[in-house]
This record gives structure tokens, sequence and C-alpha cells, in this order.
């Protein structure tokens, strides 16, 4: 803001701070031509084109200095005239929410396009509201089915849009082809249409010669149901050696191989999120798992909740030894092994005996952890299991960096200390409220939906299952926090 007024400055302080300063500019069709020409006079380096339908006169003054532009519901003569004459883009993107879009002519502009051979990275984003008959995407043909079309220095690739059979095949082969290049990937599909088809085994295999950096694959319908879908995201999760970002959120879909691949890539890993992901009794979660992920500073775990998952560090422990678990239909119990270089960690739906969430802030444990969520690691019927008020204060009080400590569902230590206990998490809210520490106002959190705070119910007790949200602003509103606590 201080540049764009000292420009207004003098003609010298203007010519001066153009020649030397780079600018990202928004056009669109309520601006003047003025503006608009004003605007491609600048330096620019970004451009962002919101639903700019009629064309524009001139070009920018410096088409080789643009490196990024974002097209979101604009025409395919501005479309066009700007990839024609920016040959140096590093980013395109495409933004649109139905999917006949008019960003290229289907019937002239398919094999065509500029190879952009400096081009690093492509997101194309395609939320579709309203599907007409067989409307088809000009951005995803234009871009994806071109078997000539290559991208010599592609190296970011993100699509979230929702494919037929014929597409996926389309998009694995636009990546097979540029296997060599590309280091992150990402892929997004809702509401998928339906269709069986085949992906060639040529494509499978050039899919396997990839060595991704960053990989995530974020699907929410049926298709991860198909067995040609299926075996190409296994494959390529199983292919990866030096991965250091892991994104996986699959819905019905069993994916085989991920143990093996955090192990492979443990000297890389830095942030795991699996979301949804069914492990399967020959791929089940054991207590290495993670222990050789030297850099991993993120991790998320969100499994699904019919299966009622048990974690213990201590696979060979006798039951008699250990708090009861209940008996459950599918329960699958999975050791655990938390990586002392872990900032943020968050679970859910993963029934995580009490002492051992203490251990995790222990001497041995993960000291540096700054943000903690927990949803439904334990129920305030699963005695032993999840949180209770004593292991919420000793993590609070063993864990220095500890910022942000949210949790849903906690629990008790046994059922003839509900009541005790119960007064005790009321102690926490007042003295967390006092301190200003405590919020009722929900937070949002990617794994959690249809959040509601913790009430008191008709017998006066806490509905623990409620949202319990604690942000700490230093060590010392921390630690005044929990003098209070234990005054109370």
């Amino acid at each position: 803001m201080y540049l764009v007024q000292s420009r207004l400055v003098s003609k010298e302080w203007k010519m001066k701070i153009d020649t030397l300063v780079s600018f990202r500019v928004k056009l669109n069709d309520s601006q003047a031509q003025t503006t608009v020409q004003e605007m491609l006079s600048l330096r620019v380096k970004a451009c962002e084109i919101v639903h700019l339908k009629l064309p524009f006169v001139g070009i920018f003054k410096n088409p080789l200095l643009v490196k990024e532009i974002v097209f979101t519901n604009s025409s395919k003569e501005n479309v066009k005239r700007l990839l024609s004459t920016c040959t140096d883009l590093e980013k395109i993107a495409f933004f649109t929410t139905f999917l006949g879009d008019k960003f290229f002519d289907l019937n002239e502009d398919i094999g065509k396009l500029n190879p952009l051979k400096k081009l690093k990275e492509i997101e194309v984003g395609i939320q579709v509201f309203n599907t007409k008959g067989d409307a088809r995407s000009s951005v995803f043909e234009t871009l994806f089915v071109n078997p000539n079309l290559l991208f010599p220095s592609l190296r970011r690739l993100f699509v979230h849009y929702p494919m037929c059979a014929a597409e996926w095949i389309h998009l694995f082969r636009f990546i097979g082809r540029h296997a060599g290049t590309l280091k992150s990937l990402k892929l997004r599909c809702f509401d998928c249409p339906l269709g069986m088809s085949e992906i060639p085994v040529p494509v499978i295999k050039e899919l396997k010669r990839m060595n991704l950096s960053t990989l995530e694959i974020i699907c929410n319908c049926n298709c991860g149901e198909f067995s040609y879908v299926h075996d190409a995201f296994s494959g390529l999760v199983a292919a990866q050696s030096s991965l250091e970002t892991l994104t996986l959120d699959f819905h019905k879909c069993p994916l085989k191989g991920i143990k093996d691949v955090i192990r492979k890539c443990g000297h890389t890993l830095q942030s795991v999120k699996l979301c949804q992901v069914e492990f399967g009794l020959d791929d089940d979660l054991q207590g290495s798992m993670f222990s050789e992920c030297v850099r991993l500073h993120e991790l998320k775990l969100y499994c699904q909740p019919r299966l009622m998952v048990y974690v213990s560090l201590d696979l060979d422990q006798p039951d008699s030894q250990g708090p009861s678990k209940p008996v459950a239909k599918g329960a699958e119990t999975f050791g655990w092994s938390f990586p002392k270089s872990l900032k943020q960690f968050s679970a859910k739906s993963c029934h995580i005996p009490t002492e051992e969430l203490i251990e995790m802030s222990g001497e041995d444990g993960c000291r540096k952890l700054e943000q903690i969520e927990l949803y439904e690691v334990g129920t305030s019927e699963s005695f032993g299991y999840g949180l209770t008020f004593h292991a919420f204060l000793k993590i609070c009080e063993n864990l220095p960096h500890l910022e942000l400590f949210t949790f849903r569902s906690a629990s008790y230590s046994a059922p003839e200390n509900v009541q005790s206990e119960n007064v005790r998490w009321r102690l926490i809210l007042d003295a967390g409220k006092e301190f200003g520490v405590y919020s009722e106002t929900p937070v949002y959190h990617s794994f959690d939906f249809g959040i509601r705070n913790c009430v008191a119910g008709a017998d006066g007790n806490l509905d623990l299952s409620g949202l319990f949200s604690f942000r700490f602003r230093g060590s010392g509103q921390r630690h005044k926090f929990l003098d209070r606590v234990h005054e109370l």
C-alpha cells in the first residue's frame, strides 16, 4: 500500500517504483478500460482474471515478466490472447463453477496450445453445481487430452474436479508423460460419475516411475471403489521413496502399502495426514510405523469411526494388566510410536489409552508439541481410554511449547469417579474462561463436522461429547491457568 501511494508523489517516483517493483493485479468486467490499460502498463508479475468476459484492448507492456495468471470464468478470447503473449509463464490456474466452461474453443484450441516451456505449475479447479447433459470441460480436454502436449518444466500439478472414467485415464496418461519432472501431485475428486474402464499397463509403469516430494489424494466419492483407480493410486503411493508431505483421504477405499511407504520415506517425511483410510489386517499400524520419521512435525490420523480402532504402544501386554477395552465387531488393535520431532498431532476415532496420552508428553515423549487435536479418542463410557481431566493437566504441564489443545468427547478414569471428575472438569473450564484461554466459540478444524460445545445435561453433568478448545499465548499464561486450577 505504501508503494502504491508513493507512485502518486511525482512522475519520477512513479517511473522508479514501476522499474524496480513488480505487481500482482486483478482484472474484471467492472473496471473501466482506462483502469485496465493502466494496470497493463505496470510491471506485472502475477495477474488474476476474474469474470472478465469483455475482450480488453492491448497486452501487458512487459508480457515476458508475467509469471503467473489465474483465470476464473473468463472468456476464451482473453485466455487465448494472454497465453499467446505471456510465453514465460511459470504458473497457470483455471477455476470455474460449471462444467461447460468457455476457457478454450474445443474445436480450435486442442492441439494448438502454446507449449509454455517454462511452465512449472498447473492448477485446475472445477466445482460443478449444475451439469447439463454431456457438458465437457474445455480446460480439461485442452490441457490433458492432447497426447502430444508436453510441458518440459512442469513440477506441480493440482487438479480438483469430478472426473468420469475416461477422464481419469486421460489424466493418468498426462501425469505419466510428466513423470520425470513432477515433484508435487495433488488430486481431489468429488461426486465423480460412475463408470468402469482400465488403465493401460504402460501408464501404470510410468506412474510408478515418479519420485514425488508431495503427494495428496483426496477422494470423497465412489471412484475409489473402481479397481482401475484403486490400482493406480496404490501403485503410485507404493512407489514413493522420498516424500516430504503425504495426504490420503479416501471414502470406501482400503489402500494397501501405507505402512511400507512411510517406512521408506522415514528420512524425508515432514507431514502425514491419513483420513478415512481403512487399514486391513495385513496393513495395520504397528508401533514402529512412525518411529523412523525423524523429521515428522505434523501427524493427522482420521480412522473410519465404524472400525472402533484401539491404539496401544505395547501390543504384547496382556489385557489383565491394563484397562479393559470394549469388545466391538470389526475392532482393530494396533501399536503406536510418536516421533519426538512432532509439533502438531491430530487424531479422530482412535481409542488411545489415557496413560499413553500422558506418556506422549513425558520426558521421552514429544516435548516439541505445539498443537494437539483429539476427537473421539475416548468417550465417557470408555474408562481407561481417552483424555481425562488428569491427563489434560499433565499434558499441559509437561509440554513447554503447547499453544493449542482442542478435544471432543473427553473421558472419565473410572465409573466411581464420574461425579468428582465432573466437578474438576468444571474447574478447568472456569479457570480457562478466567484467563481467556478457553473459548466457547467453536474453532474450525479439518477433521470436525457438526461441532457443538460442552453443556450441562439434565443431571447437571457436563456433556463431554462437546468441543473443548484451549489456546495458550505463551508459557506464562499457561502456568497461570494451571496454578489457578490447582488452587480451585
